[in-house]
């Protein structure tokens, strides 16, 4: 699914128009991105959480020169499926 079916979806379900609903999905998506870039994390009940962790530095060979070179750490986003969002793809 694309977030132009998402929008599609959101506007039929709710009674939206189509532009309401990119809106709305845009605002969502900005104020989840905004939150994990202050470093907090964002939890959505009966769906998961979205949190910033730190990736540990590590050495990585390339393999056309055969060269190590090392990457250094840095914030990454995950997302952790809640029990209902689990229960749900199984």
């Amino acid at each position: 699914m694309k977030k132009l079916d998402l929008i599609k979806v959101l506007a039929k379900k709710v009674g939206f128009s189509k532009k309401t609903a990119a809106e709305t999905i845009d605002v969502l998506l900005e104020t989840i991105k905004t939150t994990l870039a202050k470093g907090e994390k964002v939890v959505i009940s009966g769906f998961g959480t979205f949190r910033v962790k730190m990736r540990a530095s590590r050495k990585v060979v390339i393999p056309k020169t055969n060269i190590e070179k090392t990457v250094p750490a840095r914030k990454v986003a995950r997302f952790i499926p809640g029990k209902p969002l689990k229960k749900a793809v199984r």
